[in-house]
């Protein structure tokens, strides 16, 4: 799971773990910036800025975009290795709308994307 978590992180902030961007003359290097710790929330992940301390804490909420109903046990049977190439497909499509609501109907929702300043 914290593969997952790590690309879409280093997706929206760059920051990464040992590896990607060095920098420009030893500024903005974005390696060795991207740590993970199990105190928070399931689901909650901390950002915070290393010139001011800054902190927020962003939360999904993910139930606000629930999925199909047939996911569960599509992905069971892709899991498996026995869905169909039609219930694989049928998956992938489910899947895939799911997260282009979470993206495109849900991204400014404060009550599905939470972050509090701490």
């Amino acid at each position: 799971m914290a593969g997952v978590i790590a690309a879409i992180t280093t997706l929206i902030t760059g920051a990464t773990f040992d590896t990607g961007f060095r920098g420009l003359a030893g500024q903005y290097n974005r390696r060795d910036k991207l740590f993970f710790r199990q105190s928070l929330p399931h689901g909650t992940l901390r950002f915070t800025r290393l010139d001011n301390d800054a902190t927020v804490e962003v939360a999904a909420d993910l139930l606000r975009a629930p999925g199909d109903p047939r996911l569960g046990e599509l992905m069971s049977l892709c899991l498996a290795t026995q869905a169909s190439v039609a219930q694989q497909a049928e998956f992938r499509t489910l899947w895939q709308d799911r997260v282009r609501r979470l993206l495109l109907e849900h991204a400014d929702d404060p009550a599905t994307i939470i972050v509090t300043r701490r």
